[in-house]
């Protein structure tokens, strides 16, 4: 048996799914009689993997939906009071989830609202993006999120350009990405994902509010769902609901979900995958 550089055996979990270099790598490698053996403990690989593996089928990023919500699914008062639903340790632990990711992405009405720096904790060393869904530019100039454009990326994706807002946040950092809206004159999610792809994220934690949350869900743009449950219950008809959007007609229009794993000690979050 010949070998490569002193190489005669290579033992692999799983392929490339990148499509433009899946198994050449591997043919190489057996051309020069190297012995390759592929799939060793491949579905442990695949879990550890999944948001490159996702972003590389699809094309867009791997989404992460989040909520911190009550245990009847509220995250807002009547009066849109929400601080704080959850426990200070569970949103530490929010904050550690965003370490896995490449970004995060929220509205522009949580910026408004809660005026956040959506950083991780601890902070990675690598970049780290912040994405913000603002039809309408409103971004505040000085926001956290503006003030920091330069220790951390801000993306702010919008429907509006070449105006004196963009022209601002720009000078402070930020950058505006303008791109075609769709139904409601919403910016058009799919457009919004497959852009950020082309820009060179591959996993993307939305933690927007409501709506954004609804967005999502409605457009079946996400493939794995982390809930934190508050031991509250707000009940009534106007408390705000943890994904909004359009009321479904039938039970069968409901998004099913299966069980990844189970909350941690009644702190930690509860991850669920859509039912395909």
């Amino acid at each position: 048996m010949r070998a490569v550089g002193g190489i005669r055996r290579v033992v692999s979990a799983m392929r490339d799914p990148d499509p433009r270099v899946s198994g050449r790598g591997f043919a190489f490698l057996r051309r020069a009689g190297v012995d390759v053996v592929i799939g060793v403990l491949e579905d442990a690989a695949r879990r550890l993997n999944e948001p490159f593996v996702r972003a590389a089928r699809l094309r867009r990023p791997f989404v992460l939906l989040k909520s911190a919500m009550t245990l009847d699914g509220r995250i807002a008062t009547p009066s849109g009071e929400s601080k704080w639903i959850t426990s200070p340790r569970q949103r530490r632990e929010a904050r550690r989830l965003r370490r896995l990711y490449d970004g995060v992405l929220v509205g522009i009405g949580t910026v408004l609202a809660d005026d956040p720096r959506l950083l991780p904790e601890p902070r990675v060393h690598r970049p780290f993006f912040r994405v913000v869904l603002d039809t309408r530019l409103r971004m505040p100039e000085r926001s956290r999120l503006v003030q920091s454009a330069r220790e951390a990326p801000l993306w702010i994706l919008t429907a509006r350009r070449g105006t004196p807002a963009q022209r601002r946040l720009e000078d402070r950092g930020a950058v505006v990405i303008a791109l075609p809206t769709g139904r409601g004159g919403r910016l058009d999610l799919r457009s919004a994902m497959s852009d950020l792809r082309r820009r060179g994220l591959r996993s993307l934690m939305v933690e927007g509010g409501s709506e954004v949350l609804g967005s999502f869900l409605r457009e079946a743009l996400f493939d794995k769902v982390a809930l934190f449950r508050a031991p509250t219950l707000l009940g009534g008809r106007r408390s705000l609901s943890a994904f909004g959007g359009p009321d479904v007609a039938r039970l069968a229009e409901g998004v099913r979900l299966r069980a990844a794993a189970p909350a941690t000690e009644g702190w930690g979050p509860e991850f669920w995958y859509p039912v395909k």
